[in-house]
């Protein structure tokens, strides 16, 4: 096993970094809260790593399909001010 192997087995590669801090991003990128800096970080990472992009657009996806399929449908009733109730309690505990 060569060098560059064995500090990869240790500290991982280059790649594998820049893809967690990619997928660290995911949520806030696709629920449009990243800065735009971080944004074009992670336009530019997609564009040449293809697990990432494809993690991207399956997440994407899924939240697209979630969003169109439960935008229609109301809470059961009661359970906004269940919560609320709830919330309430706990800051008083």
């Amino acid at each position: 096993m060569g060098l560059k192997n064995v500090i990869n087995n240790l500290f991982g590669s280059k790649e594998e970094n820049d893809c967690m801090k990619v997928l660290d991003m995911l949520d806030s990128i696709l629920d449009e809260e990243a800065n735009p800096a971080e944004t074009q970080k992670f336009k530019e990472h997609i564009e040449k790593c293809m697990p990432c992009y494809e993690k991207y657009n399956l997440d994407k996806s899924i939240k697209e399909l979630l969003r169109v399929r439960c935008n229609h449908s109301k809470p059961p009733a009661g359970l906004v001010d269940s919560i609320r109730l709830q919330i309430s309690q706990s800051g008083r505990a």
